[in-house]
């Protein structure tokens, strides 16, 4: 308790300082006709050798930025996201539900962050660890769950052997703790369902009672719901009007909270990486925010920058490792009592140095998968292996 205390003085102190230099400028006060809030001073604390800024509000979601310099800028890396662009990595199927392979066909590292999602092949995927592909590596093997239900062949006029783009990410704790944590495929897609019913609920009260993201061409693809039209303008909305006060210089991530709760931060060694998964990040976290909205926005109290520092100070965390590849390892801790967990993924190739720190606050979340669709994927999935051994199943790799 003394530690927590001395951490709390050092902090407020600190505080104190940084205050004095800052201009202090009047609070916007949440109204029924004003849903943006500007905390009611421009400061900021150190955090991981950075600073936390104040938070920026926009209707039930605060985000608090994080600046700095990042160690790893002289890296050139590539996301994940861009390298599909660009043609410049192919993602392939490998008819196993949990494994795809990647080929790396540029010079560049490829970053991958769990909870990316790569869009066709057999069913849609995410990835389950951050992981930094080497240049030219080939057929690597990548972790992998599904977000999608029974769907087993090629969708439209994607190809069943490979994977189009990675625009989307996870957009839930509770989907991100099932990959990364708990590696349980039932969770996952019981986490989906559970995604899209609250999504559906909120754009009901907000678009009208047809809104449903689950009307397309899979009805159980979390994919095809992120890119319903409807939440895409809720979303465009969140994001028009916080993205007028982050930061643009030296930005490396942020930290979130909804309905006044800590959620999660997402932090990054190199400015570049940040930058190029920034509109991914934030379009994940707006999607968070409008699924657990309630019915009634201002029924909480914002989180301060004092309160968020103390929640993520008090964990105490059990770590393991795992060395994914020879140029990167990834680091999981978590702490039982909090429910907090800490990913770190290690960079080997450029003097290992950490690339990207991500918490997840887990407390108040269900751990145990929903039976009706653990059993549904389960029988779906039985199905898909007995088809797997099938000699025309085989999936040849270009």
């Amino acid at each position: 308790m003394r530690y927590i205390k001395t951490s709390l003085f050092g902090l407020l102190l600190l505080h104190l300082m940084v205050v004095s230099c800052q201009p202090q400028v009047e609070p916007v006060l949440p109204n029924s006709n004003q849903s943006i809030i500007i905390d009611t001073l421009i400061r900021a604390v150190a955090f991981e050798g950075n600073l936390l800024g104040a938070p920026i509000t926009y209707k039930n979601l605060q985000l608090f930025p994080i600046t700095g310099k990042g160690a790893l800028d002289h890296v050139s890396y590539l996301t994940l996201g861009v390298a599909m662009e660009t043609n410049k990595v192919i993602v392939h199927e490998t008819g196993n539900v949990n494994s795809l392979s990647i080929t790396n066909n540029s010079d560049q590292y490829v970053y991958i962050q769990s909870g990316d999602i790569v869009k066709g092949g057999r069913q849609d995927r995410t990835i389950q660890y951050d992981v930094l592909i080497p240049p030219k590596a080939k057929n690597m093997s990548l972790n992998s769950f599904c977000v999608e239900q029974s769907r087993w062949s090629k969708r439209g006029n994607e190809v069943a052997n490979q994977f189009s783009s990675s625009k989307k990410m996870l957009s839930n704790r509770e989907i991100k703790l099932a990959a990364k944590s708990n590696g349980d495929q039932g969770y996952v897609l019981s986490s989906v369902v559970k995604t899209q019913n609250k999504i559906n609920g909120t754009l009901k009260d907000e678009v009208g009672g047809n809104a449903d993201v689950t009307m397309n061409a899979s009805a159980t693809s979390l994919q095809l719901a992120l890119e319903n039209e409807d939440l895409t303008t809720l979303i465009e909305d969140y994001k028009t009007a916080l993205e007028k006060f982050l930061p643009t210089d030296s930005l490396l991530g942020f930290a979130y909270a909804i309905n006044g709760v800590f959620y999660g931060v997402e932090l990054y060694n190199n400015s570049f990486i940040f930058m190029e998964m920034k509109n991914k990040l934030i379009e994940s976290v707006v999607t968070e925010a409008i699924s657990d909205k309630k019915k009634n926005e201002d029924d909480f109290e914002v989180l301060t920058l004092e309160d968020l520092l103390l929640t993520l100070n008090i964990a105490v965390y059990k770590s393991e490792e795992i060395e994914l590849n020879k140029a990167c390892k990834w680091v999981s801790s978590s702490d039982k009592e909090s429910k907090m967990h800490k990913y770190i993924l290690i960079d080997l190739a450029h003097g290992d140095k950490w690339l990207h720190k991500n918490w997840v606050n887990g407390f108040g979340l269900e751990e145990k998968v929903s039976p009706v669709i653990y059993e549904q994927f389960r029988s779906s999935n039985h199905s898909i292996n007995k088809r797997r051994m099938e000699p025309t199943e085989h999936v040849e790799r270009k």
